[in-house]
Formats: structure tokens, sequence, C-alpha cells
């Protein structure tokens, strides 16, 4: 958080910011703050989980799933960020809960 906070800074960033107008979200650094919190939240996620999961993988033999697939890059639409790349776990544990009950 702190690596986040240091390299967010000389962008003006601050966190909660609000001014009370609706203008200002649209104004191109806040938007730029908003991209760069989002990627450095992923890349955390991203970190914690693969080192997670290859401890998993190496004590156990167990094979994990990716937590998310590029979601901020790899995305062609909000459906295809929401439904396939970001939450994959929630995703195919959803899936698969709703076939068995069929």
């Amino acid at each position: 958080l702190g690596l986040m906070f240091s390299i967010l800074e000389p962008m003006e960033y601050k966190p909660y910011k609000d001014d009370g107008s609706d203008i200002g979200l649209f104004h191109w650094k806040h938007l730029v703050n908003n991209f760069c919190f989002a990627y450095t939240w992923h890349l955390c996620l991203l970190s914690g989980s693969s080192l997670f999961g290859f401890a998993v993988a190496l004590l156990t033999g167990i094979q994990t799933i990716d937590l998310t697939i590029n979601p901020l890059f790899g995305s062609s639409s909000p459906s295809d960020f929401w439904g396939r790349r970001w939450n994959n776990v929630v995703h195919k544990a959803l899936k698969v809960s709703s076939v068995g009950v069929l």
C-alpha cells in the first residue's frame, strides 16, 4: 500500500478526495489516478494469489486456478471484464454450483 501511494503521489493522488462537483470525476488526472490505483490493486491481488497458489501446488500437488485473467488490458467489454476475467474463482464456483443444482 505504501508503494502504491509513492507511485501515485506525483499525480496528486488523494484517496476519497471530493470537491463537491461531478465535473472533477472526469478530469484526466482523476481518471489516471483511478486507473493507477486499480492496476496497483490488481498487481497486489495477482502476486498474493499466485504465491498462495504456488505454495498450495508445491505442498499438496493440487492444481489451482488463476484469480484473474488480465482483466484491465484483456477485456473487450464490461461483461467480459466482470464475467470472465476479474473474479474467475467466484465465476467458476457459481457456474459449478448452479449446474449441480439442475
